[in-house]
């Protein structure tokens, strides 16, 4: 499977497995964060194809919860 491909399937399971957290919050309905993090994912793919390294997209990873949290 090429690139692009599979990166949109990771990006959607990315997405789908925040639901839970969404769904338990009451915020399941907000469509824009729906996108958002499936772009996240997108880039988290990217990023993982140019460092061949999970360690760097799961810094990113932490970097950006970290934000939103402070935020």
């Amino acid at each position: 499977m090429d690139f692009w491909k599979a990166n949109v399937i990771t990006a959607l399971l990315f997405l789908v497995i925040h639901y839970p957290i969404w769904i338990y919050n009451e915020i399941f309905f907000h469509f824009g964060t729906h996108i958002y993090v499936f772009i996240i994912g997108l880039f988290f793919g990217f990023v993982y194809k140019k460092t061949g390294s999970l360690w760097s997209v799961i810094i990113l990873h932490a970097l950006h919860n970290f934000f939103v949290t402070i935020i």
